[in-house]
């Protein structure tokens, strides 16, 4: 499913996984036309528009496809000056289940490396920050790892999206966490 819709914080640029949304400039700012959501809870390759905020109709920046028809769309995204990194999950790594999934691409959407991060069982990424060193921090669920039954995982990368460590939290039941956030203490 679609987690991320939001506006990334440096300008008019919107991100949008699953499917296209339209945007246009209203009196109280941007509000989606033709916005069709889609449920789609696996098996789907996720759409990139990039769309600057001006009077209709909008003007497209980019767009890509990135993935496979086994990957869900992006539960986060991160913009920089160098590009996007995206978060979400995927079946690409693990030919039955899905795992953890990074992105990154640079400012025009050419993908510069895409990573997957997961064991035996099944992962599933809900929310990605960027930790101070520059790495990544990804959060949401995993069933290959920790004290049973679906456990909450969090996983930290360097700025490349090679793992640097990871913990599981939780107990028998299920156990998941759906944001990861940055704190500056």
């Amino acid at each position: 499913m679609n987690r991320s819709n939001k506006k990334d914080d440096s300008g008019p640029c919107y991100l949008f996984g699953g499917e296209v949304f339209l945007l246009m400039d209203g009196q109280k700012g941007l509000r989606t036309r033709m916005m069709k959501l889609a449920a789609i809870a696996a098996a789907i390759m996720f759409h990139v528009v990039c769309a600057i905020a001006q009077p209709q109709p909008p003007a497209v920046e980019w767009e890509r496809t990135y993935g496979a028809d086994d990957d869900v769309v992006i539960s986060d995204q991160i913009k920089s000056d160098e590009g996007y990194v995206f978060g979400g999950t995927t079946a690409a790594f693990n030919a039955r289940l899905f795992d953890f999934w990074l992105l990154k691409t640079d400012m025009s959407g050419d993908c510069l490396w895409s990573r997957g991060y997961g064991g035996e069982s099944m992962e599933e990424c809900f929310s990605i920050t960027q930790a101070t060193d520059g790495g990544y921090m990804l959060a949401g669920y995993t069933l290959s790892y920790g004290s049973g039954g679906q456990d909450f995982w969090l996983l930290k990368t360097d700025a490349n999206g090679d793992s640097q460590w990871s913990r599981t939290y939780g107990g028998n039941n299920h156990d998941a966490c759906t944001d990861v956030l940055r704190t500056f203490d």
